[in-house]
């Protein structure tokens, strides 16, 4: 019986460097380590300490996958950029997933919607609206960039709130919302590179694989421009 994929995962879209190396339904090894300006110099070493670990070598990596964002720019390009190097390198196929969708994946099954929320500097957050049924959740209307307040302001029902926007944001919104704000717990906030692997796996039977040639982060700002608007972004598949 031929052996499972090995999916090699990068999240570098968040204040956390995550990486993952998960073969069928088993995790061979993971790691999570706060960022820096360094990531030139942490991802790369980081990458070959978990093959290492693990008993693997990249030429066994069967598929790549990779946060494209929204998040903070120069991790994401970064990620992008080594994993679109490995995959050119390697001649192996790529699946990147929205940041926001893996914390989404990352929480359990939930009764109450879900509210992801990252941190999008200038006093702005990237957010989407989730169903977190048993399955990998639903979302339900667009990606946002929108200030905390405004995005308190979409919120009318009790509503289940993770991601790492929580870090800077939490208090506000909790102040802002009452009983309608419930906290997932710290631990669901970042986004794990375990989840996108899953995530990946689905985009690979689903026939949804990224041409390496077309990977590109997903901003919803310009990274030139400054908005103090909403900045809706369809689903990419």
């Amino acid at each position: 019986m031929a052996a499972a994929p090995l999916v090699l995962a990068v999240d570098t879209a968040g204040p956390h460097i995550s990486l993952a190396l998960v073969q069928g339904e088993h995790l061979l090894g993971e790691s999570i380590q706060a960022s820096s300006a360094s990531y030139l110099k942490v991802l790369v070493p980081s990458i070959d300490r978990l093959l290492t670990d693990s008993g693997k070598n990249l030429s066994d990596v069967d598929l790549l996958a990779v946060s494209n964002g929204p998040g903070y720019l120069t991790g994401l390009r970064i990620g992008l950029a080594t994993v679109k190097g490995l995959a050119l390198a390697l001649n192996r196929p790529v699946a990147a997933v929205s940041s926001l969708d893996i914390v989404a994946a990352g929480l359990p099954a939930s009764r109450l919607p879900v509210a992801v929320v990252l941190d999008a500097k200038k006093r702005e957050v990237f957010a989407a609206f989730y169903d977190r049924g048993p399955g990998d959740p639903q979302l339900r209307g667009d990606y946002l960039l929108l200030p905390p307040a405004d995005l308190a302001g979409r919120i009318t029902s009790p509503t289940l709130l993770t991601g790492w926007g929580l870090l800077p944001y939490g208090n506000l919104l909790l102040e802002l919302l009452g009983a309608h704000a419930v906290l997932a717990p710290p631990e669901f906030w970042p986004g794990r590179a375990s989840v996108l692997a899953r995530l990946a796996r689905g985009q690979e039977a689903a026939g949804r694989l990224n041409p390496v040639d077309r990977l590109s982060p997903l901003y919803l700002r310009p990274a030139a421009a400054e908005f103090s608007t909403t900045r809706p972004a369809k689903q990419k598949h």
